[in-house]
This record gives structure tokens, sequence and C-alpha cells, in this order.
């Protein structure tokens, strides 16, 4: 017999076989027809049965076997046996067990004599033999059998594996590609911060020592102090950032000091304020007139807007609409702010709120910045309880908007939020 080995998709690898070799029945045929010719003296069963079963002759050992009596028949058993050895005029052979005991019997015609011959020889050693060699065939069959569904269980194991370490691989590539992307924006940002810093300081220190060497007249003195001023404000905004972000980092965060407040009052405050300074730009304002107060910090509240709406403003630099709305719901306020500016693209609206990121075209960069305002924003209104989402479309305008929890904290004081 042959068993097959297949692996787990089923493919044949390899086979088992277990062959019985006839050899030794061969030659047991041939030992009883030798022993045949001396029945008498013949250990085995030695039959002569008539065509119809009757039972002509037998020694002692048929008759103690087969319980053979001379002139009765065989049991009707045997009938198909003689009537097969009889119509092919040779022989049949048969195997039977008798009690505890095996034997192999051949019958023989004799057709010119017109009876048969029978002879038998205990086969029950053999028997045992061929059942101990069954027994290790299904021993060997099991063992085989155990062994391909322990190697089918190793290969799902190594296939297992395979699949882990593929998506290890892939989350390490990500990370390093994240790392470099980071790397990147630190690397633009400390160039973007030198300039940032470089371009207004040249243009205090230029005007100042104008001021210094030269008289001019006091309405050039009041233009020039202005641009002092303002280079001054701006860079001191910067360096307000960098601290910031260098506290965000660090992990030390700062202080929120929350404090019931009107928020109407800070988004007209921060819309006069900036309306003050463009006159490429409407403005237009929706307050709900049932507005009531919130617990904030109101220095960093104005910080979010002064972000947004400078944003709004930079990144509109044809003029455009810019649009405040607030709206109260669902125990929250929400504040937007919207422009109709040039729009932010898909991949960079992913990464809008991280720190460093600055949307890498020719329209942002030619705008400037560092890059760090709505990181820090994001930080102020979550450290409120709040969320900040942006949605826009390149060419169509910017919508920022967060949200501000009407019971965000009832307890006064400074709290530093890390």
């Amino acid at each position: 017999s042959v068993s097959v080995i297949r692996d787990s998709s089923g493919k044949p690898t390899s086979f088992v076989a277990t062959t019985k070799d006839l050899t030794e029945r061969k030659r047991a045929e041939q030992k009883i027809e030798a022993l045949s010719r001396f029945p008498s003296e013949n250990p085995n069963p030695v039959l002569r049965i008539a065509t119809d079963g009757t039972i002509l002759y037998t020694n002692d050992a048929g008759k103690r076997v087969f319980k053979a009596e001379v002139g009765k028949k065989m049991p009707d058993k045997y009938l198909p046996i003689l009537k097969k050895a009889t119509s092919s005029q040779q022989y049949a052979s048969f195997e039977e067990q008798i009690g505890e005991r095996y034997f192999s019997s051949i019958v023989k015609s004799i057709p010119k004599a017109g009876y048969l011959n029978m002879y038998s020889m205990d086969i029950t050693e053999r028997k045992k033999s061929e059942e101990k060699l069954r027994e290790y065939q299904e021993h060997l069959e099991e063992l085989v059998e155990e062994r391909t569904t322990k190697l089918e269980g190793t290969l799902k194991d190594l296939e297992k594996e395979v699949a882990q370490r593929k998506k290890a691989e892939s989350v390490i590539k990500k990370q390093n590609e994240r790392l470099k992307e980071l790397d990147r924006m630190k690397s633009g940002f400390l160039s973007t911060a030198a300039h940032e810093l470089r371009t207004p300081l040249t243009s205090i220190l230029g005007f100042s020592e104008i001021l210094l060497k030269k008289k001019l007249d006091e309405e050039r003195q009041t233009r020039f102090l202005k641009i002092i001023n303002e280079e001054s404000m701006g860079l001191s905004g910067l360096i307000n950032d960098l601290l910031d972000v260098s506290r965000i980092e660090s992990g030390r965060g700062f202080k929120i000091k929350k404090a019931p407040t009107d928020v109407k009052d800070i988004i007209l405050e921060n819309v006069d304020l900036f309306k003050s300074q463009t006159d490429k730009h409407t403005f237009k304002v929706n307050i709900p007139r049932d507005l009531v107060k919130i617990e904030l910090d109101k220095d960093k509240i104005d910080q979010v807007m002064e972000n947004l709406l400078s944003n709004a403003i930079k990144f509109s630099p044809q003029g455009g609409k810019i649009t405040v709305s607030i709206e109260q719901a669902d125990e929250k306020v929400k504040i937007s702010v919207a422009d109709t500016g040039m729009g932010i693209s898909k991949k960079d609206l992913t990464h809008i709120f991280e720190k460093f990121y600055r949307a890498d075209n020719a329209s942002t960069q030619a705008i400037g910045g560092t890059g760090l305002g709505l990181g820090i924003v994001k930080y102020i209104i979550e450290s409120h309880g709040g969320k900040i989402s942006a949605e826009s479309k390149l060419g169509k305008g910017s919508t920022f908007s967060f949200t501000l929890p009407l019971k965000s904290a009832k307890r006064r004081g400074g709290r530093r939020v890390l």
C-alpha cells in the first residue's frame, strides 16, 4: 500500500509505500503440493473430493481441522470454490480462519480422474506476521500524518511570522519616512525661523540707525518709528511662538487661566484689529444673541483668533471676504473663520496642525511664516477641552473651526496644562 504525504496546500510532496512479499505464499503453496504426495504422513489436511462435494478421502489432519468424514459432503460454503476449480480445470485457492488458527488451501482439479484434491497448510504464524506488519504500517501512517500535521502547523506559524515581520517592516518603514519628513520639516523650520528673525531685525537696525544719524522731519520720524514698532511686534510674536513650542516640546506646557468670558467680545476685538490693518478684505461676523459666557483663558483664545485671522488675510493676498461665525449647540460653542483665499491641498490638509509643517508650494512659501502657529493653536484648544479642524479646497478658500465646551471648567484660578 502507498501513503501520500502532502504540504499545507494539498500538493503531494512524497510517498510512503509498504509492500507485501508474496514469495513466501508461493513457496507455501508449493510445499502444500509437495506434502500432498504423502497424504497420510502430512501434518496438514489433505482431502479428495468428488465434483458434487462428496469426500472421497481425508487424512487425520483433514478430520481434525475440517471435521471431514469419507462419504459425507463438504459444507456448502466450499461448493463455489470446488465449482471454480472444476470449471477452470486448474485450481482455486482460499484462506480461512478455523478457531484460533488460519489455513491456506488449494483445490486442484483432476479432470481425467473426475475428482479434486484439496491441500491445506497452517499459516497462523504468517498471519501474525502480516498483522504485525499491518499494525506497523498503520503506526507508520499515523506518524506520517502526525508529522504532516506538525509540518503544516509549522508552515502556518512561519507564514504568520513572515506576515508579522512584513507588517513590522512596513511600520518601521513608515516611521523612518515620517522621521525623515520631521527632520526635513525641522531643517526647513530652522532656515525659515532664521529668515523670519533676520528680516525684522534688519528693518529695526536700519531704520533706528537712520534715526540716530540723521535729522529727519517729524513725519518721517513717525513713519520710521511705526515701522520699527511693527517689526518689533512681529519679532515679539515670533519669539513668543518659539517659547510656546519649547514649553510644549519639553512637556512643561503653559498656564491656562480660566475665567467666565464673553466670547463675542474676543471675536469683535480681533476682527476690529485686523480690519484696521487691511483695505483689501471685507469682514462679516455672525454671532447669536443668546450667547452665554464661557470659562476660558482670554489671552490664549485671543492668540488663537489672532493666528486664524492673520492666516485668513495672509493666504488671500488678492483680498476677499472673511467670515467669522459662532454657533452654540450640544453643550459647546463652535467658532469658525472662513476665507476665500488660495485654499489648501488635500495632502497638506492632513498635516496642517503639525508643528513645523508648512505647505510645500511656491505660493505659500512666498508668503512666509514658521509653521508654528497652527500647532500652538491646536494645543491651546485641546487644553480647553475643545477640538479644532480645517476644511479647504485649492482655489476655493479655507474654513478653520474650533469648539469650546460650555462646561469646560468650573474651577477658577491658574492651571498648568502639560
